[in-house]
């Protein structure tokens, strides 16, 4: 395989965060075809969960004791330092590729022009009312069919066996790569608490997988990868995709379902208003 087809998938797990949307991630990198790809799993957690993961072919798991406080640029910078391909993907532990060509069709984006970086697909939420059903028919059927399964039939969402609940759609002016879902319930509960302005994270989901990036390893190690000062959750990806800007051709990611990924909602008890 030439070296324009191989990818290192970077995927971080702390705070307990679900075992199962870990194995679903890990899953739909597994499942890419006419790439080389490994999946790096780093966990940062009290004892190790995800020991299991070692036995999968293409999959390193890292374990770091974790400390008083979760540093999540330094886990990510581990995961970097563990891959063995010229390709990285930096990716998060609740998100799914939906294609089978996804980092295929990137690594050719990439190889056309030595300078570009991608950042943010435009992302999908899969509510959690059908994680449930979702991961059952995974254990039933595999992911392919489980993937092939879902409603998509309302812009932003999607759900499995059941009805899709009406959702506000918020985006600021000019900023297209800028948007938001969210619940009318949860809408007009943070128009009428002007507190929860610092509870963005916990009530809006956005239409883009802020976090996932797409590039080559010398430019992540150019820059000097994640700053290893951000403790909790949030921001260090923000941070590194500034660098990058600096730097090289950073694009978005096409706004085409062919590069959109989906996101298993879940709870955030980890979230810290103050830090964020």
């Amino acid at each position: 395989m030439p070296e324009n087809k191989k990818f290192s998938c970077i995927i971080p797990v702390y705070n307990n965060f679900d075992i199962r949307r870990v194995r679903l991630a890990v899953s739909s990198v597994l499942c890419q075809d006419c790439v080389d790809t490994e999946v790096i799993v780093v966990e940062s957690n009290q004892e190790p969960r995800l020991q299991e993961l070692e036995g999968l072919d293409r999959v390193k798991y890292v374990f770091i004791p974790q400390e008083t406080r979760c540093n999540t640029g330094a886990i990510r910078n581990v995961g970097v330092l563990a891959a063995t391909h010229s390709l990285l993907y930096l990716s998060d532990a609740d998100i799914v590729f939906q294609r089978t060509d996804y980092l295929s069709s990137i690594a050719d984006a990439l190889v056309s022009n030595p300078d570009r970086v991608l950042r943010r697909p435009p992302m999908r939420r899969l509510l959690m009312d059908s994680f449930e059903a979702f991961w059952n028919r995974y254990l039933s059927d595999g992911l392919r069919e489980t993937l092939d399964s879902i409603d998509r039939s309302s812009n932003y969402i999607a759900t499995i066996g059941g009805n899709s609940p009406r959702m506000r759609f918020v985006s600021l002016p000019g900023k297209e790569h800028e948007a938001w879902t969210t619940t009318d319930e949860l809408y007009r509960l943070y128009k009428s608490q002007p507190e929860l302005e610092t509870q963005v994270p916990l009530i809006f989901c956005g239409t883009r997988h802020w976090g996932g990036i797409a590039l080559r390893r010398v430019h992540f190690e150019e820059v000097g990868g994640y700053a290893p000062n951000f403790y909790g959750w949030g921001n260090e990806d923000t941070d590194l995709q500034w660098k990058l800007g600096e730097c090289f051709r950073m694009e978005f990611f096409p706004d085409d379902e062919h590069y959109e990924v989906l996101h298993l909602d879940h709870e955030k008890p980890y979230f810290n208003d103050e830090i964020w």
